[in-house]
């Protein structure tokens, strides 16, 4: 069949080709609800079985990673869900998380299962309705506790190719999208994880690089630089500004000023404390409680102090935190904290370079995967509506 040759419809999920129908997931599968399962009866134990909570699901398609098990005899027999089943959050803040069992196992009872007829195809189901959760989320309302109930969930209508073949070859492209993104993922962790042990190793002289020597030395870092906050408030950002705005959040903000034009650290003082670090030569302005570490001495290298604080600075600023309203830092903490340094600025400055090189990989196979998270958001909107037929 052509794209010319494809007619379409209106439904009561929107346009679609005519040759495919709209169905009530109770019409296609049986759904079942998950129970937490009594603890108060230790006669009630025998064999190990999976147990899957809200949390374990919404990290990729096969639920992978749950580790808590569950041995209450009766329960298990009564409550498992065979592989494959697709499971989807129904109760509370997380509607519309889902994922597909990997093997046998049970939940609780904020998770139903989904077991389509053998006319439908499990993977297709899976993502037509993580597809559509936005739609099912919805329908729980703004309630203290919200809740799609069994009979609402019932209800839900989908789209569905009558014909199984094209159910399978959508899932089958979606599926391949889901490995890339997955594969990615985890050459991202595994190069963070490469970072961090290079981290460890270059900041602590543990492993020095070619051409080096010399003992390492200490000194507090308010000896090295000058540490001073902002004046500016989270009202004075502007969305298309000019210059970049660091305020108390790992998000940059804009402005139309800057009170400051050169190589500087910039790290709260309030509220996530330990874990915001901005490195920044150039224009910029900063919140009142932001602190800018700035004008250092001519023999220290600025990246190797910030990815010195970028890995150690954590610990030092949770041992010294002000217990207020909110966790905060005060001047001292940072001119009191020691940078352990290399004694030569060319070898701060090869570590430093080492480490941006990572830091750029990393970033590179990031912008990588938000293209995949969006091409396969398109693969979504254009094969689960029909839009495009695979065929």
């Amino acid at each position: 069949m052509g794209l010319t040759d494809i007619q379409y419809k209106e439904s009561e999920t929107g346009v679609i080709p005519v040759d495919w129908e709209v169905k009530k997931l109770c019409e296609i599968s049986v759904i079942a609800t998950g129970n937490t399962p009594p603890t108060n009866d230790p006669s009630n134990y025998g064999d190990e079985f999976l147990f899957v909570s809200p949390a374990d699901l919404g990290k990729g398609k096969w639920i992978t990673q749950t580790e808590k098990k569950l041995s209450r005899k009766g329960f298990s027999i009564s409550r498992k869900f065979p592989k494959n089943s697709i499971l989807f959050t129904c109760i509370g803040s997380t509607i519309g998380k889902s994922g597909m069992a990997h093997q046998e196992l049970t939940s609780n009872q904020q998770i139903n299962a989904v077991l389509p007829s053998s006319k439908y195809s499990y993977d297709f189901i899976f993502y037509a309705l993580d597809y559509i959760s936005p739609r099912i989320k919805s329908i729980a309302g703004e309630q203290a506790v919200p809740i799609v109930n069994k009979t609402l969930f019932g209800e839900t209508l989908l789209a569905v190719p009558h014909i199984k073949s094209e159910q399978t070859a959508i899932a089958t492209a979606l599926s391949d999208a889901d490995a890339l993104i997955e594969n990615l993922e985890e050459l991202i962790v595994k190069k963070r994880n490469i970072r961090q042990g290079a981290m460890q190793e270059l900041l602590s002289g543990k492993m020095r690089l070619s051409g080096f020597e010399g003992n390492w030395k200490s000194k507090l870092l308010g000896d090295m630089a000058d540490i001073k906050t902002g004046k500016k408030n989270n009202d004075d950002k502007i969305e298309h500004g000019i210059y970049p705005f660091f305020v108390r959040s790992q998000t940059v903000e804009r402005i139309n000023s800057y009170s400051f034009d050169g190589e500087a650290i910039l790290i709260p003082g309030e509220g996530n404390i330990g874990s915001i670090y901005h490195y920044i030569n150039g224009k910029f302005d900063y919140h009142q409680r932001v602190y800018k570490i700035s004008n250092f001495d001519k023999n220290i290298c600025v990246k190797y102090v910030y990815y010195f604080m970028l890995q150690n600075f954590n610990a030092h600023a949770m041992k010294n935190t002000v217990k207020a309203t909110v966790d905060s830092l005060r001047l001292p903490n940072f001119q009191r904290f020691e940078v352990y340094l290399p004694p030569h600025l060319e070898e701060q400055k090869a570590i430093a370079r080492i480490l941006t090189d990572f830091e750029t990989e990393i970033e590179i196979l990031q912008e990588k995967l938000l293209k995949y998270r969006m091409t396969k958001h398109a693969m979504m909107q254009t094969l689960l509506t029909g839009k495009i037929r695979l065929l």
